[in-house]
């Protein structure tokens, strides 16, 4: 079998990519592949935004991925500069930056590059969506 990373660079609401990276996560860990982890980067942090209201006929991705990782715990990784810059905040980065509300919540976890690199080290495929 094959351990996969993903990288996911497109926001849920702006592309069809995220939806497309779930169905294929679900899918290659059915069939009994392994996903060393998946990262979100770019307009992909807005996926571990725990704030997105969506309408009841669509898919509500954010939830999808914590249900991902509750079922074969998948590690999901938002990277930090990105999440800031778009407003995509864990409770410690919004402490750090005075303010109230944050929208990353369990079980995403912020962290950096360096992460990124150790899934590409850690898997024998990487796939972007």
């Amino acid at each position: 079998m094959t351990t996969f990373s993903l990288l996911i660079t497109h926001s849920p609401t702006n592309s069809g990519e995220p939806y497309a990276a779930w169905r294929f996560a679900s899918s290659a860990l059915r069939l009994g592949h392994d996903i060393s982890g998946i990262f979100f980067y770019g307009e992909g942090v807005h996926n571990a935004s725990s704030l997105a209201v969506l309408p009841s006929d669509e898919v509500n991705l954010h939830r999808a991925w914590k249900d991902l990782h509750n079922e074969y715990k998948v590690p999901l990784y938002t990277c930090i500069s990105a999440a800031n810059r778009r407003g995509v905040l864990s409770e410690h980065e919004a402490r750090d930056a005075g303010l109230i509300h944050h929208n990353v919540d369990t079980p995403f976890i912020v962290s950096g590059l360096g992460e990124f690199f150790s899934l590409l080290h850690s898997s024998d495929r990487m796939v972007q969506f």
